[in-house]
């Protein structure tokens, strides 16, 4: 009778101890203020309006100093900017009012803007630096909303 109880028991004691575990497991630790994106957004085609917004912007170009390294829609109203000086990566979102349920830290008059850092929160870009690049943003998504 005891051989046909212990395994079924060790089984539920490891299945135990690996849901504790990965219960127990942290997530990425994110800054005050961040969080406009999923970790891992999945990305689809841009509509051609929302594309629009950037006003001509792409990958490979600059922006205050930094290199855009991508440019994708998670959602049809929510567009994603990455950019990269020095290996320093930061993303800025552009997306219709109530797309995204956070307070943006910069508007237009149609849209919200945010920034996601990806590194810590006292590492570059500065705060400084951040609202520089989401008003050279804004001022390309404003152009865009105005034709």
């Amino acid at each position: 009778m005891k051989r046909r109880i212990v395994p079924p028991l060790c089984i539920a004691i490891v299945a135990s101890v690996i849901a504790i575990q990965t219960a127990r497991t942290p997530g990425p630790a994110r800054s005050p203020g961040e969080g406009a994106r999923p970790a891992k957004a999945t990305s689809i085609p841009c509509p051609d309006a929302t594309r629009a917004l950037l006003d001509g912007l792409d990958v490979g170009q600059d922006l205050g100093g930094y290199r855009v390294t991508y440019v994708r829609c998670t959602k049809p109203e929510v567009i994603e900017v990455e950019l990269d000086k020095g290996g320093t990566s930061l993303l800025l979102i552009v997306a219709e009012p109530g797309a995204v349920p956070h307070a943006s830290p910069k508007q237009t008059a149609k849209h919200a803007l945010f920034y996601n850092r990806r590194g810590p929160q006292d590492g570059p870009p500065t705060g400084g630096e951040i609202f520089e690049l989401l008003g050279l943003l804004a001022k390309r998504v404003e152009a865009a909303e105005q034709r």
